[in-house]
C-alpha cells in the first residue's frame, strides 16, 4: 500500500514539475513526456489542485495549453520543494547540470549573500534551488548584473542560468530583510487578543519569525506523508488549529510574499500546549 502511495506521489510530482518547467505544455507534450494516459494526468492534476490549493492552480485552456498560476511564492520555489522531497524527478528527462557544477556554484552564491541567508537555508536546499533555477530559467529575469551575476558567468554558467540565480537569490535576500520580529509580536498580540492564551510568549514569538525566515528562504510545503499526522492533530485538538489560522491570516497580511501554511503555524501552537499541560501536571 506505501509504495502505490509513493507512486502515485511521485507521479504527480512528475506531472507538476513538467508544468513548472514547461509553461502552457500541451495535454499531448504533456502525456509524451510523462509516459502517462490522459486520463491518469488528468487524475494527477486534479490530485494536485487539492493538494496545494493555497498556493497555486493549474488550468488546461483551449489554444494556449495547460497553465500553472502560483500564489506568494513562485514556481522556481514549488519546483525546489518538489526535488528536495523527491530526489528521483531529476532523473525523469530534465536537462540539469552535473552534480560538480553545482558543486562549483555553491561557494560563489555563498561568497556574494549576506550570512543571514544561510541561517535560514541548509546545504540541501539551496542545491534544489540551484537545480530548480537552471530547471526553470526566466528569460524575463532582470537581472542587474551584480557581483554574483558575473561570479557566476566566471564558473560557466550562461547568461539566464546566472540572470535566473542572481534574480532568485537578491529577491530572497529582500525578503527576508523585510521580515522583523516586532511585526510577528504585533500579529501574535492582536490574535491573542480573542483566546486565553497567556503561555503563548515571547519564546513562541521568537519561533514563529525563525519559521518564516525559514519559509522566505524555502517556502514550507507538507510532504505528502505529513498530511495524514496533521489531519489526525487537528482532530485531537482543534484549537490550536483555529488560532493559528487566525494568526495566519494577521502574519500573510503582513508578509504578502512569504508561503504561510496555517497547519504548519498550528503545530507549534500544538507544542507550546504541550509544554504548558505538561508543565502544569508536574506541579
Amino acid at each position: 500500500m506505501n509504495q502505490l502511495l509513493a507512486q502515485s506521489n511521485h507521479e504527480s510530482n512528475v506531472v507538476l514539475l513538467n508544468l513548472l518547467v514547461f509553461p502552457n505544455i500541451t495535454m499531448g507534450e504533456l502525456t509524451e513526456r510523462t509516459f502517462m494516459s490522459r486520463q491518469n494526468v488528468m487524475n494527477c492534476i486534479e490530485k494536485i489542485n487539492r493538494r496545494y490549493k493555497k498556493i497555486l492552480t493549474i488550468a488546461l485552456r483551449p489554444r494556449v495549453g495547460i497553465t500553472v498560476t502560483v500564489n506568494h511564492i513562485s514556481k522556481i520555489d514549488i519546483a525546489a520543494a518538489l526535488i528536495l522531497d523527491d530526489r528521483q524527478l531529476i532523473a525523469e528527462g530534465f536537462k540539469t547540470i552535473t552534480q560538480s557544477e553545482i558543486i562549483n556554484i555553491i561557494p560563489t552564491i555563498k561568497r556574494h549573500l549576506p550570512g543571514n541567508v544561510f541561517d535560514y537555508l541548509t546545504d540541501s536546499q539551496l542545491h534544489a534551488q540551484i537545480i530548480a533555477c537552471i530547471l526553470v530559467s526566466n528569460e524575463r529575469a532582470e537581472a542587474n548584473k551584480s557581483r554574483l551575476y558575473n561570479a557566476l558567468l566566471e564558473v560557466g554558467m550562461s547568461h539566464l542560468q546566472a540572470m535566473t540565480l542572481t534574480t532568485f537569490f537578491d529577491t530572497k535576500s529582500q525578503l527576508l530583510d523585510r521580515i522583523t520580529i516586532r511585526q510577528v509580536q504585533l500579529a501574535v498580540m492582536a490574535t491573542k487578543s480573542h483566546y486565553t492564551l497567556a503561555m503563548l510568549n515571547h519564546l513562541f514569538v521568537k519561533e514563529i519569525f525563525r519559521h518564516l525566515c525559514r519559509s522566505a528562504m524555502f517556502p514550507t510545503i507538507a510532504p505528502a506523508y505529513a498530511v495524514r499526522t496533521i489531519s489526525y492533530l487537528k482532530v485531537k485538538n482543534p484549537f490550536a488549529f483555529d488560532f493559528a489560522f487566525d494568526l495566519s491570516k494577521k502574519l500573510q497580511q503582513s508578509f504578502e510574499n512569504v508561503q504561510i501554511d496555517d497547519e504548519y503555524v498550528a503545530l507549534y501552537v500544538y507544542m507550546r500546549l504541550n509544554r504548558q499541560q505538561q508543565g502544569m501536571s508536574a506541579l
